[in-house]
This record gives structure tokens, sequence and C-alpha cells, in this order.
């Protein structure tokens, strides 16, 4: 619970609603302990270094599932992919389980030749 409500204290100063850049937003919502990131725009070299770091302090909660919504995101580069192996490699060894919904038929493509396709629902 203790870390829950770290989480929740995180997600009411910081993580709500952040705009990363002028290109890339990120919502966050927690229900039923799962963590849930909507990001609009574009994932690229310059906002996956500061989505990164938002990932970072996540993984010092609790959850039992991470949902990436990509339906309003544009494009993402190798350094986004990089992020999202990143994420999957932590969230594997937490035992939870991470997916991605939403994701256009680019970038569905681009998952699929970087091998991270199993995580889209």
């Amino acid at each position: 619970m203790k870390k829950v409500m770290k989480f929740k204290t995180i997600c009411n100063t910081f993580y709500l609603k952040m705009e990363v850049s002028m290109m890339i937003t990120t919502t966050l919502s927690l229900a039923e302990n799962a963590i849930n990131l909507v990001l609009s725009g574009r994932l690229d070299t310059v906002t996956s270094l500061e989505l990164s770091n938002q990932l970072g302090k996540l993984f010092e909660v609790d959850f039992n599932s991470l949902v990436f919504d990509f339906s309003s995101l544009d494009y993402i580069s190798s350094a986004g992919l990089n992020v999202l192996q990143f994420a999957q490699e932590n969230v594997n060894s937490t035992g939870a389980e991470m997916k991605i919904i939403g994701a256009s038929e680019p970038i569905k493509e681009m998952l699929e030749i970087t091998g991270l396709s199993g995580i889209v629902a």
C-alpha cells in the first residue's frame, strides 16, 4: 500500500499529464494496479530519453500491468524502440505484464521487426 500511495503522489504532482516536449504528451493513470500510459505525438531521440527517465521512476512502485496506448502516437524512432525494450526488461523482472494497444500499422511493423510484436494487443 505504501508504494501505491507513493505512486499516487508522484502521479498527482508530476505524471498525470506532462508535456515531455512539444513533440509528445504523456498521460498516466493507475487503475486496479495497472499503469496506463497514453502517448501522443512523436517518440524520437529527443523525447525517448525523458520517457525513459519517467519509466525509471515508475519501476519504483508495485504494479501488475503496464499498458502503453499508442492510438495517438504518430511516430517512433529506434530510440523509442529502445525505451520499450528497457521497459519490457524491467517489467519482466517484476513478474508484471506489458502490452501496447492502439498502435498504427507502421508502428506495428516497426515493433514486429524489432521482436516486440508479442506485446501488441
